[in-house]
């Protein structure tokens, strides 16, 4: 099996913040805790898991994270993270040599890029 990433979890300041600007791309969460760990947010699909956990004083917000999501539409997608309290739209969405378009996007915690496959 050739290596893929199936987990990415996020430290963030609020996660009932983090998980409503992420729900804006599709993602559904729920909000469990394992044992007697912190509650956080899990949405799970394709094999891939996302989480948001509270940042700590030993976990932090971490300062140069970046993501990116494919999604359909990038300049919808952009439109409607972009228009999110806090956000911050980086690069409106470009068209990357008729193969991607791109935008990018600050939110509190992290910085994003969508990417939408044109061919």
């Amino acid at each position: 099996i050739a290596p893929r990433v199936n987990l990415v979890v996020l430290r963030v300041a609020d996660i009932d913040r983090a998980a409503a600007f992420y729900q804006l791309l599709g993602f559904a969460f729920v909000k469990h805790a394992h044992g007697t760990g912190p509650q956080h947010y899990a949405s799970e699909a394709n094999g891939f898991v996302f989480e948001l956990y509270p940042a700590t004083a030993d976990q932090c917000v971490p300062s140069a994270a970046r993501i990116g999501f494919a999604v359909g539409d990038v300049d919808g997608a952009a439109v409607k993270l972009g228009s999110f309290s806090g956000a911050h739209l980086v690069s409106a969405p470009k068209d990357l040599n008729g193969v991607v378009a791109q935008s990018s996007l600050t939110q509190t915690d992290i910085a994003l890029n969508l990417f939408q496959w044109l061919a």
